[in-house]
């Protein structure tokens, strides 16, 4: 990782193995509440429109120019962090049919769309226009996600085990309340402070050289910042007793979801135990949730487990029949304590290992995949870049650190969006 300056760093992967280029601009800061429907509306905004594009189909016929290079903003959290990103790629100039250097004409147009937005003519302000444009595409984005009952049920679970007022309970474009407060102004207030403050690293994967990138990203724009040491992951004390939850809702198919706390860190002791074990339990087609309470006991639509390691947490969400409900929690509990207690064929956990080893090698045979992943070596200096040292990790993992790693996993909440007219229709 090379520091440009202070707070701003550079991580370059040279291969020749693409014929793409492919980079990220990642801002960092320490998350919270109020700032997700900000950073999100902001996102939308820079990559919608600049000061020399006003409309998204201005800057698609822009970058049609380039041979089809492309950029695009996301905003997410990773643990306590709020990451705010460009994530841009273009065909590598040596193998097109031109001159030109289709790289740096896409760094400037990343650089205008940074650094020169839309402004108000007369204040210190986006333009009027196009912020009621975004905010509004914004807001009906967020309103289709709410709709999702699925996705609803998620947040609910999420926001009865992080509390509502926590970073982690949020949609990842904030909430509808917090997106209606932002006007033109603040928000730019609040993009002036993003720039100067937050914690920049930059990826790049392509055949590319260090002597290149720092004399294309040599922007005055890009000014020295305080480094901000933060937490990166999330953690809570255990709850002296489950926390559970119920909200109806006119739907056909209820949905029941339970968050379970383990107490792991993304690729320190343990973690491939527990990577192994989530998967087992319900991260796959070939997991004892899928196989057993979807498709031989026919308990659920949908049954899976979801693991994130910066926080500590496995999420298991399923579609039933309310009147099912009980039995599916039992089934669930009856499955993780046969995982636990090693009553697993060794075909789960073989099978399992080939999955994440599999997906581990095409993730690293992506460039973008590569680049997040680089991010996180930057957040978490353990993280492992080859596949074969990956594959090596996964093999060494054996049952019985499976099962020590599923007895681990402690029920904190459960969440029931129950439907009114389940019973009525079956």
């Amino acid at each position: 990782m090379i520091e440009l300056k202070p707070g701003i760093y550079l991580q370059i992967d040279p291969t020749n193995k693409f014929k793409t280029i492919n980079f990220t601009i990642n801002f960092l800061e320490k998350a919270t509440k109020k700032n997700i429907s900000k950073r999100a509306l902001l996102a939308q905004i820079l990559e919608n429109s600049n000061a020399k594009y006003q409309t998204p189909d201005q800057i698609a016929t822009e970058l049609e120019q380039l041979y089809g290079a492309d950029y695009s903003f996301s905003q997410y959290l990773q643990g306590n962090i709020s990451v705010l990103s460009v994530s841009s790629i273009c065909a590598d100039p040596k193998f097109l049919p031109t001159t030109a250097d289709i790289f740096t004409d896409l760094l400037a147009d990343v650089r205008l769309a940074l650094f020169q937005p839309a402004l108000e003519t007369s204040a210190d302000a986006f333009d009027t226009t196009i912020f009621q444009r975004e905010q509004q595409n914004l807001s009906h984005r967020l309103g289709a996600y709410l709709d999702d009952k699925q996705y609803a049920a998620m947040l609910a679970t999420r926001q009865l085990y992080f509390g509502e007022d926590a970073p982690l309970s949020s949609s990842s474009l904030g909430t509808l309340a917090d997106l209606q407060q932002i006007t033109a102004d603040n928000l730019y207030t609040y993009y002036r402070h993003m720039l100067a403050a937050n914690e920049i690293v930059i990826t790049v994967t392509g055949d590319v050289t260090e002597a290149q990138l720092r004399k294309l990203f040599d922007w005055p724009e890009l000014v020295a910042r305080n480094r901000e040491k933060i937490a990166l992951y999330y953690a809570q004390p255990l709850f002296q007793k489950v926390k559970s939850m119920q909200q109806q809702a006119d739907v056909v198919q209820s949905k029941l979801n339970m968050m379970f706390q383990a107490p792991v860190h993304y690729y320190h002791e343990g973690y491939f135990a527990f990577l192994l074990a989530n998967t087992i339990f319900g991260g796959s087609a070939q997991s004892l949730l899928f196989m057993n309470v979807r498709e031989k006991q026919s308990l659920a639509y949908y049954a899976s487990s979801s693991f994130d390691a910066f926080t500590g947490t496995i999420l298991v969400q399923t579609g039933i029949d309310l009147k099912q409900k009980q039995k599916v929690i039992d089934s669930i509990t009856a499955q993780l304590s046969a995982l636990s207690t090693g009553q697993v064929a060794q075909t789960l956990v073989d099978n399992a290992k080939t999955l994440l080893i599999d997906q581990f090698a095409m993730r690293s045979d992506a460039p973008f995949g590569r680049n997040l992943r680089y991010l996180f070596q930057f957040l978490e200096p353990r993280v492992i870049m080859d596949s074969e040292t990956f594959k090596t990790k996964i093999q060494q993992v054996d049952l019985a650190q499976i099962q020590a790693a599923a007895a681990q996993f402690k029920l904190q909440a459960v969440f029931a969006l129950e439907g009114r007219r389940s019973d009525e229709n079956n």
